[in-house]
């Protein structure tokens, strides 16, 4: 096992009071509703969300020795030299940063031949430009001194404005030559001013440079860094990508923001997508009441032959876990009668607990069959709002309660009840997983940007205290999936690594094995477990059934649905404080079983999809109630249109008669009258009165006409507003965007 000789050879001090951060998840959000403004539609901007993760990666700047030492060509048995060992670890660190992240590179040693004079920022700190950096690195060239403490102070320097945690990591072949002010004494400096900063480093081709070793080993101690050596020109390259991933990477979030209500009162509605929020933490499992700032509130339709599913993921950073200590999450629909607990029960009998402890906390809720069995006229408003929504509420709980606020990730999907066409694949049995030749694989921060994996391909990658990390791979209906992981290192402290499968919609699912099979096999919740690993320990499993609509899946004492897709494989260690940040190198074989069968089932995961299966916008955001006060002034709207149109059949009428009358008038004037010819009757004159008349009610029905005119802005406004929702002016029209009530 190549990974196994790199890891061997890796050599970790470090200082345990101050660690670099890992982070785990979570999410949420509020959209709102401008008036008279334009905004793209929810669909566009959930997927614009949902493609950009969140913030939460460190900046990191990467300091490379292109001293004179580095001109030996010693790297590998082919006799490469270390320069070029370092441009290719460096271009390939390039190539695998991820696009949003923020990197800065300096390098030493490169010019003014055997002094110390030249330290150069190659990348300011920002997203990275491959080919501009790439082209630098292959330039340079070895001939100067090592001045590791001025370049460290150079690289601080670099990240003096940037706010929150932040990270650099050294690489260097030998010992300072220009050794003032003393490295180590930098490290201790940075590390007193308190600017958040940790220091990780990597010894190249050291072997018995006992100096070179204790100052970097001096460094990382000093700042809560680790430090690593690295053999080989192979071993560079692994390690420089592994530790710079590892600092640049935390729990990347995603999805629409939507921001929870503090009761259910005030709840948002969310239908189908992912979205993201905040959440504080309360004390145990105490209620302190539905205003507790460790519970976010949520409004989810209700649809007659669909089952909605709601998970919820917890991101903590270690600083926050130390704070903290153990933490849960979980979610429970909200019994809305008077009598908590004694109608809808069956609402309340799907969380799942177990799996939101420690550091990397996700949790699922679906409503069982039964549920919809015990809606009737009795307890439906019991069970739903009047406007037919489950009011789901989040609750984060640990030792200690806090107001400081950490990020929550939602996601929201639908699972067709009606069954599948086709039949699932009976139970799968037991069959131990073959390995195959590892391949330096590093695995995502998070479910968004989780790293694809092939069936019967063997994955190496390493583990710090407390760090997750993300796989994702495809298996269609009536396949299943098994996974081994081997632990390839030893480690001084006996902290679990575990592995946890996870469907498409983010809902655990339970692993079975075999006791005799040999192992560690699972633990009670289902994970693939090794307790106290060490070089040579392997837990493996199988999922407990095929993938098929028309089955769940077992979790940890509740359900899944068994989902065709993308599954997840989450490898994860535990975290305890007093232990040192060493990487514990672990492999990961994950085989897909079965014969794929065409797709079955439906499954709604977006908002789009959600409009296409229930023809209506999905509205997230929208308070509970704003449906009725659309439905009200609908009804105020056809009033009113009503009540138009016997306005305009008035104004016929009126212009009937008018036009009877026009008439009545030219037959008197080409006939007149012998009253007009002679006056009246009696002899008195005409009265004057009869067109003053006619002036005045000619001036009220062009006043009447004018405001039938002018309704298309007085008249139709009020309906828009409360109709449509939105109006937008452009190009001198009048724009009016449809939206329907759910």
């Amino acid at each position: 096992m190549q990974h196994q000789a790199s890891t061997n050879a890796q050599t970790d001090r470090t200082r345990t009071g101050r660690r670099p951060v890992l982070a785990a998840a979570t999410t949420a959000g509020l959209l709102g509703l401008a008036s008279l403004t334009a905004a793209p539609a929810l669909a566009e901007q959930q997927n614009e969300q949902a493609q950009a993760p969140g913030t939460s990666q460190q900046p990191v700047v990467v300091v490379m020795d292109y001293s004179e030492s580095m001109l030996e060509k010693d790297a590998d048995e082919n006799g490469t030299a270390r320069i070029d060992a370092a441009k290719d670890a460096t271009k390939d660190l390039i190539e695998k940063t991820p696009e949003d992240a923020k990197l800065g590179m300096v390098a030493f040693g490169h010019a003014d031949r055997k002094t110390c004079t030249k330290i150069e920022t190659l990348q300011k700190v920002a997203k990275v430009d491959a080919k501009k950096l790439t082209k630098k690195v292959d330039a340079l060239d070895a001939q100067g001194g090592t001045p590791i403490g001025q370049s460290l102070q150079h690289a601080a320097d670099e990240l003096k404005d940037v706010e929150g945690e932040k990270s650099i990591v050294l690489v260097s072949d030998g010992e300072p030559t220009c050794d003032e002010p003393p490295a180590c004494e930098i490290a201790q400096q940075l590390a007193e001013d308190g600017i958040d900063l940790t220091v990780h480093t990597i010894g190249f081709r050291l072997q018995g440079n006992t100096k070179a070793q204790e100052t970097l080993e001096c460094i990382a101690e000093a700042t809560g860094g680790t430090y690593s050596s690295a053999d080989d020109a192979e071993q560079l390259t692994e390690t420089l990508t592994t530790q710079t991933t590892r600092a640049l990477q935390g729990y990347q979030t995603a999805g629409t923001p939507v921001e929870g209500g503090r009761s259910a009162e005030d709840a948002p509605r969310m239908s189908a997508g992912q979205f993201t929020d905040t959440i504080a933490t309360q004390k145990g499992n105490e209620d302190d009441g539905d205003d507790s700032a460790g519970r976010r509130y949520y409004r989810i339709p209700y649809h007659e032959g669909y089952t909605p599913v709601v998970t919820a993921t917890v991101v903590k950073d270690r600083e926050t876990h130390e704070m903290l200590g153990n933490s849960d999450v979980w979610i429970r629909p909200v019994d809305l009668s008077e009598r908590p607990y004694e109608t809808c029960s069956s609402l309340r009998d799907t969380v799942v607990p177990p799996h939101g402890s420690g550091m990397h906390a996700t949790v699922h809720w679906f409503e069982h069959d039964s549920f919809s069995k015990e809606l009737s006229e009795d307890t439906r408003d019991n069970c739903l709002t009047k406007d037919d929504e489950v009011v789901v509420e989040v609750v984060h709980a640990a030792d200690t309660a806090s107001d400081e606020e950490i990020p929550l990730e939602l996601m929201v999907a639908y699972a067709k009840q009606e069954k599948a066409s086709g039949s699932p694949a009976p139970s799968p049995k037991f069959k131990d997983v073959k390995t195959a030749k590892a391949e330096q694989v590093a695995g995502g921060g998070s479910f968004n940007d989780a790293t694809p994996i092939e069936s019967g391909q063997t994955i190496t990658d390493t583990l710090v205290p407390g760090e997750a990390k993300y796989f994702k791979i495809d298996a269609a209906t009536n396949q299943t999936l098994a996974a081994r992981v081997d632990i390839t290192s030893d480690a001084e402290d006996n902290l679990m690594i575990w592995a946890l499968a996870y469907n498409p919609l983010r809902e655990h699912m339970s692993f079975m094995s075999d006791p005799d099979a040999g192992g560690s096999g699972v633990n009670g919740t289902g994970d693939l477990s090794i307790i106290g690993p060490g070089e040579g320990s392997y837990a493996n499993g199988v999922l407990e059934e095929h993938i098929h609509p028309n089955r769940r899946i077992s979790s940890g004492g509740a359900e899944a649905y068994s989902v065709p897709g993308g599954q997840y494989i989450k490898v994860q260690r535990e975290y305890d404080p007093s232990a040192a940040d060493v990487p514990q190198s672990f492999e990961l074989t994950v085989d897909v079983r079965g014969e794929a069968e065409e797709e079955a089932g439906e499954f709604i995961t977006t908002s789009a999809e959600y409009t296409e299966a229930f023809g209506e916008d999905s509205d997230t955001g929208r308070e509970e109630g704003a449906d009725r006060e659309d439905e009200t002034e609908r009804e105020e709207d056809t009033e009113r249109d009503d009540a138009d149109e016997s306005d305009d059949t008035d104004r016929e009428d009126d212009a009937e008669s008018s036009d009877l009358s026009d008439e009545a008038e030219e037959t008197d004037e080409s006939e007149p009258s012998p009253s007009e010819a002679g006056g009246s009757e009696d002899g008195e004159e005409p009265s004057s009165g009869t067109d003053e008349q006619k002036d005045k009610d000619t001036e009220a029905d062009v006043q009447a006409a004018e405001s039938q005119d002018s309704g298309g802005i007085g008249g139709i406004l009020p309906w828009a507003i409360g109709g449509l929702g939105v109006i937008a002016l452009a190009g001198g029209g009048i724009i009016l965007a449809g939206r329907r009530g759910a």
